[in-house]
Formats: C-alpha cells, sequence, structure tokens
C-alpha cells in the first residue's frame, strides 16, 4: 500500500512534447525503470525496495494494470508517427507503459515554425491538451512539479511546448516547472532553428523555474570520444541526455527531500538566472562498467575542471591555473555508489569559482546515495546555474540576428501573426539573459 504522505510530496508530472520530447520521454522512463532493476544496486533489500517504491511515487501513476507501472506523462504532438511509436516501445517493453488517454495527437504538424505552433496550433488544442494534464494532475494528492521536455528546433516542441509552459503557470501557481531543452545542432537540424530558439527562450524564460539545456553537439563528442560510438544515432544521443537526467532525478536514499522543488530552489534563487547545465562522470559504455577503477577523489577533481573549463568531456581538458574558466552562480552536486560517506566536495567549494556576492551557504548543494545509478560503482553529476550556456545562446542569437537583417524567412512568421515587434522584443530579452550570465 503507497505511503499517502509520500506521494503527497513527491509527485511529478511530466509532459513530452513534438518528436524530440516524445523520443526524450520514453527513454527517461525505460532509464529510470531499468535503473531500479540493476544489479548490484549497493544497499540493502529494504533500503532497494524503498528506493523502488519512491521512483513510482514520483514519475508513475499509483494505479497499474495487470503490474505494470503507468507513467505519469502526457504525450503532445501535431503529427501522429513519433507518439505511436513511443507508446508501442514503451508497450512493447512490458516493464512500464503510457495511459493512452494522455495522448494528444493532429493529423498535421507545425512546420518547423514557432509562431504556427505557439500562435495556432497551441490555441487549437488548447482544452484538450490541458484537459489530459488535469487528469493526470488530479491523480496525485498535490502536483509538486511539472517537468517539460522539448526541442527547441522545431514548431511543435519550441511553440506549442512555449505556449504550454505559460498555461502551467496560469493554472498551477504552486507548482515548479522544469522545462528540459535541447539545443540544435549549430550546422543545422532546421534553417530556422535559431529564430525558434530565439523566441523559445524569450518566452519561456518568464515561466519556467528552471530551463536545463542539453546541448547536441557536447553530446556527440561524448558518444563519439567516450563511449567509442563512431557514428552516434540521436537514440544513443538521447540515452546519454537521460542518463544525466537520471542521475538527478532519482531518489537519493543519503539525503531525504530531494526532487525538482528542492533543485529548484537551491539553483534558480534568482528569477534573472535560469539556465542549468550537467555533467556526469565517468563517462564510460555500460559493457566496461565491470572494470571501472575510480575513486571519488579523482571523479570530482575531473568533474570541478570540467566546469571551471566549460569541457563537455573529461579528457583532454586544460589543467593550467590561468587558463579562463567559468563562474557558477550555484552548484548541485549528485554523488552515488559505493563508499559514498567518504566523497568530498570541497573542490566544489572553491572561492573562483562564484562570483564574490553569492553567499558562502548557497553556493553548493550536497545529495549523496548509497545505492548505484545503473550498475556504476560511483558516479558523480553536477547540475550549474553557471556561464556555460553563454557560447551556445551567443551563437544563435548571432545566428538569429544575421537572418533577421537579411529579412530571411520573416513572412513565414508573420503569416501566423507574429510581429517583427515581438523578434526584436525577443532579441532584447535574450541579450539581457545573455549580458546577466557574462557579468558573473
Amino acid at each position: 500500500m503507497y505511503d499517502l504522505l509520500h506521494y503527497y510530496i513527491m509527485s511529478v508530472v511530466s509532459i513530452q512534447v513534438g518528436q524530440c520530447g516524445n523520443q526524450i520521454g520514453r527513454e527517461m522512463f525505460s532509464t529510470l525503470m531499468r535503473d531500479c532493476s540493476s544489479r548490484p544496486h549497493g544497499c540493502s533489500a529494504a533500503e532497494n525496495e524503498s528506493f523502488k517504491q519512491d521512483v513510482l511515487y514520483r514519475y508513475f501513476d499509483a494505479g497499474e494494470e495487470r503490474g505494470v507501472p503507468t507513467a505519469r506523462a502526457v504525450l503532445l504532438d501535431m503529427e501522429r508517427k513519433a507518439v505511436a511509436q513511443t507508446v508501442s516501445a514503451a508497450r512493447v517493453s512490458g516493464v512500464w507503459r503510457y495511459d493512452p488517454k494522455s495522448v494528444l495527437t493532429q493529423c498535421r504538424g507545425s512546420g518547423n515554425n514557432w509562431a504556427l505552433g505557439y500562435m495556432e496550433r497551441g490555441p487549437q488544442c488548447r482544452v484538450d491538451a490541458m484537459e489530459r494534464v488535469r487528469r493526470q494532475a488530479e491523480r496525485c494528492d498535490n502536483v509538486v512539479a511539472f517537468l517539460v521536455l522539448l526541442s527547441l528546433a522545431g514548431g511543435t516542441g519550441s511553440g506549442l511546448g512555449t505556449r504550454l509552459t505559460e498555461w502551467l503557470r496560469e493554472e498551477y501557481p504552486a507548482s515548479f516547472i522544469l522545462n528540459q531543452v535541447t539545443w540544435p545542432f549549430s550546422s543545422g537540424e532546421v534553417i530556422v532553428q535559431n529564430y525558434n530558439a530565439l523566441l523559445t527562450l524569450s518566452h519561456m524564460y518568464e515561466h519556467a523555474d528552471a530551463i536545463l539545456a542539453a546541448d547536441n553537439a557536447q553530446l556527440y563528442d561524448v558518444c563519439r570520444k567516450r563511449l567509442y560510438l563512431k557514428h552516434a544515432s540521436l537514440s544513443q544521443i538521447n540515452r546519454v541526455i537521460c542518463h544525466h537526467l537520471a542521475s538527478v532525478l532519482q531518489p537519493c536514499l543519503g539525503t531525504p527531500n530531494t526532487g525538482i522543488p528542492q533543485l529548484c530552489r537551491s539553483l534558480t534563487p534568482h528569477p534573472s538566472y535560469k539556465l542549468l547545465t550537467i555533467r556526469c562522470i565517468p563517462q564510460t559504455a555500460e559493457d566496461t562498467i565491470r572494470y571501472a577503477t575510480d575513486t571519488w577523489n579523482s571523479l570530482v577533481k575531473h568533474l570541478r575542471q570540467m566546469v571551471l573549463v566549460n569541457s563537455s568531456l573529461d579528457e583532454g581538458m586544460d589543467w593550467s591555473s590561468s587558463g579562463c574558466y567559468i563562474r557558477s552562480l550555484s552548484n548541485l552536486l549528485v554523488a552515488r555508489g559505493r563508499e559514498v560517506s567518504s566523497f568530498d566536495s570541497s573542490p566544489f567549494t572553491e572561492t573562483r569559482l562564484y562570483p564574490g556576492w553569492v553567499r558562502p551557504d548557497a553556493r553548493l548543494t550536497l545529495w549523496t546515495s548509497s545505492r548505484r545509478l545503473c550498475g556504476y560503482d560511483k558516479t558523480t553529476c553536477v547540475l550549474s546555474n553557471s556561464q556555460a550556456p553563454v557560447r551556445s545562446l551567443d551563437n544563435v542569437i548571432g545566428r538569429a540576428w544575421n537572418m533577421f537583417c537579411a529579412k530571411a524567412f520573416i513572412h513565414q512568421y508573420i503569416a501566423y501573426g507574429l510581429e517583427e515587434e515581438e523578434f526584436v522584443n525577443s532579441f532584447a530579452t535574450n541579450e539581457q539573459i545573455l549580458a546577466n550570465y557574462k557579468s558573473l
């Protein structure tokens, strides 16, 4: 029987928007369940059972059909194919499933156009979309957080995802909203992707409590150089993203009251700073886990350097003390695995990591768990509110501005009711975000 008080505190509703959001959402739930059944888990049978129940309380519906947990999720897309594949893959796994009543699709996409998704498709499906969200929320005693998964590049994920974030803030003002967004490859997945990213961030920034950004180019490097996947697919990149998400979202046996609300409170205390990045090590393939010989000291040393020099890889970094380094407003450090009681977080208390105006007690939050993550002997990750996204954001603004000055593709957005002034306002908002982070 579920502990009703625990269930009341921890419930989270995930919302998967667009093709990217649905693919990442499916992989995320698969990773959460795979971690629950991983061996060795490094804790007692009672502790492991408590951990599994906690995962179910947070991310799955308490009501189970034939013993298969149902993801507490809403699936939205303007095309049917990606969602149908997502629902089918979950059902075939036999480990967990989606509720078919939580799916909303249409026959037409959003044409990779933010304005079409935001101005037209969004208002058309608001009633049906929020009804599905409401149905999931009403199964919980209290929804403490929403996790919204989307891409910045396309039309549905960016446009409808932005609208949805606004609706969530309007209807659930007391709940936390964490948006997990994916930066597109700079080489271009969609020709207007920089417009879409610019408009998404400027509107979403006002309503989300935190925006966790994953960079496809950096994750591709991790797959190619550290996991030795010569030609990494998007599904393999998504698997890395979801391993990172699980490292933060899974319960921590050694730290009570961890989750999205605590994450947002510790990392985004100021409304001008909401962009988060995550780094997780060791960066090794799962089939080599058994040969790992990492120590906590070596892991935290490499992770700190990754943060300092803004590296996505734990090798080939600049270790010189005179090199350029980035600053963090705050960091959340999570350590999971064997002998975690000996974990030393002091390298992340270094003064040079933070601006002088940030209070020492607000700089670092530590979560620990003796239970291993997905079978890894030791894993540690850091979720940072730092200058790390500056390069990606600067690149998006610059490319979008060049296109805007040439009036390229503007007519496609104006056709759905978006005025040029809205572009100007979005540039101003993003330039302010960029200036805030550069000033840290």
